[in-house]
């Protein structure tokens, strides 16, 4: 669009000095005015269009990097999610298997008596794998 701007101005403006050559100065007079409107419109319309694609490559940039940041915060979410479950599911079942061990062949009374308070410490780490696991689903959602 800016070789056909350019070209319609130097038209223009050619048709207005032969036209002040030629038909004399009433002509000229009556399209001056219309020749320096036009050149002032196809500059408007240059400069609308440069902004128009100025606008649009930066909508596809915001666009672009809106998505990145929600896949970033969609796999932060999902690590978070992740973290600590391991952790809190290999204690409740070390705990547990250690009580269970402890109930079926105590090796003394004192190995017998742990097993209850190792099924408690079970117990607890399940149900704080749980919160937690509830608490993120919170987040995530």
């Amino acid at each position: 669009s800016e070789p056909v701007a350019v070209a319609a101005s130097v038209l223009v403006l050619a048709s207005v000095s032969s036209a002040f050559v030629v038909d004399g100065k009433a002509v000229a007079e009556l399209l001056l005015p219309i020749v320096t409107g036009s050149i002032a419109l196809l500059t408007i319309l240059q400069e609308r269009i440069g902004k128009e694609a100025l606008a649009r490559a930066k909508q596809e940039s915001a666009k672009l990097l809106n998505t990145q940041s929600q896949a970033e915060a969609l796999l932060g979410r999902g690590i978070m999610a992740y973290a600590a479950l391991p952790t809190d599911f290999a204690l409740a079942t070390f705990a547990t298997t250690a009580s269970l061990v402890c109930f079926v062949a105590p090796q003394g009374k004192w190995v017998f008596f742990l097993a209850p308070s190792l099924l408690l410490c079970a117990f607890v780490a399940c149900l704080l794998a749980i919160r937690r696991r509830s608490r993120l689903e919170r987040y995530v959602d």
